[in-house]
């Protein structure tokens, strides 16, 4: 067991440290709520999901990390979207032929018209 957790250890802070060094967002991440140096993104409460999820599409270092921790380097990815969409929405994976998407996050979403 000591064994398990001292790779464990060792795997956490490898990942510290170059998540640090690239993402200069001033926070780390955390589990649980572990203080105003440590981001934590609650999915457990609706409230707080969609508040968390509608974070991506917010302008702020905490909506940096996140986008950074989810992989979200590119708002539109693998979408067609002939619709009209404002800079803060996000659409993954989604087919939107016509309309508008305004502070959004879209996913999967295959639609004519918004």
């Amino acid at each position: 067991a000591s064994a398990d957790a001292t790779a464990h250890y060792k795997r956490m802070a490898t990942f510290k440290d170059t998540f640090t060094k690239e993402n200069k967002c001033g926070g780390m991440l955390g589990c649980i709520n572990a203080g105003t140096n440590c981001y934590w993104w609650d999915y457990g409460q609706l409230k707080l999901y969609q508040k968390n999820n509608l974070l991506v599409t917010k302008d702020s270092a905490e909506a940096d990390a996140l986008r950074q921790f989810l992989g979200m380097a590119d708002r539109k990815a693998g979408s067609t979207i002939e619709a009209t969409k404002d800079d803060a929405s996000v659409i993954l994976s989604s087919t939107i032929k016509a309309g508008s998407v305004k502070d959004s996050l879209c996913t999967r979403v295959t639609v004519n018209s918004l």
